[in-house]
């Protein structure tokens, strides 16, 4: 998806006001267990499961009213309660109806609560026992992993024809298309994958190259968000503190497919220019040395060793990247004599004869 900046700001705008002291002897608040807004609260997010069956009985789905949850968490933190649950709603709520942005900064919100009040956020047991925090943030991390995983669009409206397409239906679509199953229902169902995987391809291509890293640098801030949950958890919570590996593994495969689509992608991404720096009196200017040019190869497998060497350097600075198989394999054909070589072209799978159609040696 194009990234809503204006949301972003928006959101970011209203966290000093959920996030400052409550007027009064305690600046978290009182609590909210009794209050008859956190069952208001709770109505407002349930939703039934389309998937279940509905019997003979047939009634219209309970949808879950995000606004109206956004709303009342809003008002809750904002004016009688740091509450932690309470906060956790919020973010889900951000998360349905803002997408990445709502995320970003509902964890953003989280951080600051926890760091700002500590063992005093709600809900509180007894003294200074804090375990009543780690359920909470259980379910953020089960809630959160699951919407990312299902409901978030990978791309959205950026790219065309696929606004809706989850990480869960794209890894799921790259899992079919590599089946080599000769049953007739999964052949099929591998073919309708590797379709829909060469549309998305294309697709993606028509998405700036500035969007999607734009994107992932969202992401990566949702990452070091989370870290910092993880670790404010282990100090304050101990043995009690819930994982945050599931949370942390899906935004990893978000990271993982944007830095994939990044290398395939044509456009390069702009650099950023630095300014040379003036050198002191004190110090002297810094030396710098020319880059010295790749000699040339002295012969044909020393070219092909060459290629070897760089396809090993580009598979660990950027191991998502396709451009790496792709040289090996540039290799493997060059080891091949011509008659193994043309039976490797009549096989292709078509994605490998798009690349000899490109080079010219196919119609």
């Amino acid at each position: 998806m194009t990234i809503d900046t204006s949301s972003l700001d928006q959101l970011r705008l209203r966290l000093p006001g959920l996030i400052d002291p409550l007027p009064g002897a305690d600046p978290a608040g009182v609590s909210l267990r009794e209050a008859p807004e956190m069952d208001l609260l709770r109505e407002a997010r349930r939703e039934d499961d389309a998937s279940l069956p509905t019997g003979i009985w047939q009634t219209d789905l309970k949808r879950a009213d995000w606004a109206r949850v956004e709303t009342l968490a809003s008002e809750l933190l904002t004016r009688r309660s740091k509450d932690l649950l309470v906060a956790t709603w919020l973010g889900e709520a951000w998360l349905q109806r803002y997408q990445l942005p709502g995320l970003c900064v509902a964890l953003e919100l989280l951080v600051g609560l926890c760091e700002r009040y500590g063992p005093a956020l709600h809900p509180r047991a007894q003294g200074d026992d804090a375990s009543w925090l780690a359920p909470p943030l259980a379910l953020l991390v089960r809630q959160y992993s699951l919407l990312l995983n299902i409901r978030l669009p990978l791309l959205g409206t950026a790219a065309r024809g696929f606004e809706n397409l989850t990480l869960e239906q794209w890894m799921r679509a790259q899992k079919q298309a590599l089946n080599k199953s000769e049953e007739r229902k999964a052949k099929a169902l591998a073919q309708e994958s590797q379709d829909l995987l060469r549309d998305w391809r294309e697709a993606l291509l028509r998405v700036p190259v500035g969007q999607l890293d734009a994107r992932l640098q969202l992401f990566n801030a949702c990452l070091q968000s989370v870290e910092q949950l993880n670790r404010w958890c282990d100090s304050q919570l101990g043995g009690e503190a819930p994982s945050f590996a599931a949370l942390q593994n899906i935004l990893d495969l978000h990271v993982h497919a944007l830095r994939e689509f990044i290398a395939m992608h044509p456009e390069p991404l702009p650099v950023p220019v630095s300014l040379p720096v003036e050198p002191t009196v004190e110090e002297p200017a810094a030396v710098t040395t020319a880059a010295v040019p790749l000699s040339l190869p002295e012969s044909r497998q020393a070219a092909y060793r060459q290629l070897k060497v760089i396809s090993d350097y580009l598979k660990r600075v950027e191991p998502h990247s396709p451009v790496p198989y792709l040289i090996n394999r540039a290799v493997d054909w060059g080891n091949m004599e011509l008659p193994e070589l043309l039976g490797e072209l009549i096989k292709a799978d078509p994605d490998i004869q798009r690349i000899w159609r490109l080079l010219g040696v196919l119609p």
